[in-house]
């Protein structure tokens, strides 16, 4: 890729780290911010970028890849799996989810990659060929990646302990557990550029993957491996929010108060607040455009999510969040704000699970250099549908 990141700077917390052009250690910051490690501030990973150049952010959301001979022969399992997903007979990896990443890398030459959950249907994958073939896939770009779960991703009998080791045994790809928190995708993540750390990434699981005893062989397995590991009701939980809240202040105390964004999967209610009275002349006649006050995108569903009591905002608000990155509803691509943060859902990457033809492709987004700002743009894709 054109854009040389020339220093990747992992905080190891574990007995080793692989990774490309990286050390292990303390970052000093200085030019107006003080001095310290970025262990001590509590920061997982911190990614520097050269100067001279807007920083490109590629979002993939949802691709929900599936393993076609992966589809368990449970109960009525495969031929509900079968009959809703693979009807058109196309089974090809490829063709169904890897091209479109392929397309949106080609598309936005990014500095770095966010997959935004969902990345596969892990129900399909309970030997874990499909999560290792797309870490491959994402490596050979390489781009350095980050990965949050969604609420199908832990699904697969591998367990979720052991898709982090694979995320983090890969050559690019970055990823860290969470202890102690509810979900298994909680970590976060230093932006620096001129040696200044101008934003931080905080990367949520919002949980949600869960036993279905109703539909045995849907979903999570009862001997799933990791089973005790995983938070299965959706939500961003009290824990999560007091270690946003711990992390901030000690970054606060280090660096001053620097600009956030949240990278998570299912999106919070307040998706729906964002456009319920601005756009109550217009909205609930599908397809829905948000195209007001600096709003983009369009919707085939409604918009919404879990509820938090407003914890997710006063949080967000205290630490400076600026823009919030989701996806799980696979006909919603919106970038609106709400109370002075933007929330964008990815736009749907692949043909996996439920979608519509013209809603596909990837999410850019830019942090500008000049005044740290950030844009956003749905790249669509251009590849003819595969489905028909």
């Amino acid at each position: 890729f054109n854009k040389i990141i020339q220093r990747i700077v992992l905080i190891c917390l574990s007995f080793s780290c692989l990774i490309f052009l990286c050390t292990c250690g303390n970052v000093e910051f200085s030019d107006g911010q003080s001095s310290v490690g970025a262990k001590d501030m509590g920061i997982d990973f911190i990614f520097e970028f050269s100067e001279g150049q807007d920083i490109t952010i590629l979002q993939l959301a949802d691709i929900q890849a599936m393993q076609y001979d992966g589809i368990r022969n449970i109960g009525n399992r495969w031929g509900q799996v079968n009959g809703a997903f693979f009807s058109s007979g196309v089974v090809d990896n490829y063709v169904r989810y890897w091209q479109y990443i392929e397309e949106g890398v080609r598309k936005t030459d990014p500095d770095l990659i966010i997959l935004t959950g969902d990345n596969i249907y892990g129900e399909t994958d309970d030997d874990g060929r499909l999560w290792v073939e797309m870490t491959n896939v994402l490596d050979s770009f390489e781009i350095p990646w980050l990965c949050v779960f969604g609420n199908h991703d832990n699904e697969s009998q591998k367990g979720v302990l052991w898709q982090i080791q694979v995320v983090n045994e890969s050559k690019y790809g970055y990823m860290k557990e969470g202890k102690c928190l509810n979900g298994n995708s909680n970590y976060t993540v230093g932006i620096k550029q001129a040696n200044k750390l101008k934003y931080v990434f905080y990367m949520l699981d919002t949980n949600g993957c869960a036993l279905k005893p109703g539909n045995y062989g849907e979903s999570l397995l009862p001997n799933n491996p990791d089973l005790n590991e995983i938070q299965q009701t959706i939500g961003i939980y009290p824990d999560q929010i007091s270690w946003m809240t711990e992390s901030s202040e000690n970054i606060f105390s280090v660096v001053g108060k620097i600009p956030s964004m949240m990278f998570f999967h299912v999106p919070p209610c307040e998706t729906y607040y964002s456009v319920i009275y601005r756009y109550a002349d217009t909205y609930g006649s599908w397809p829905f455009y948000a195209n007001r006050d600096g709003d983009k995108g369009m919707a085939r569903e409604q918009l919404g999510g879990f509820q938090s009591n407003g914890m997710l905002f006063d949080i967000a608000k205290d630490i400076g969040c600026v823009g919030m990155f989701m996806g799980h509803q696979h006909n919603v691509a919106t970038s609106t704000m709400y109370d002075g943060i933007r929330l964008t859902y990815g736009l749907k990457t692949g043909t996996g699970d439920y979608h519509s033809a013209d809603m596909l492709g990837t999410t850019k987004i830019t942090i500008k250099e000049i005044d740290n700002s950030f844009d956003v743009e749905y790249i669509h894709t251009d590849i003819d549908y595969p489905l028909d």
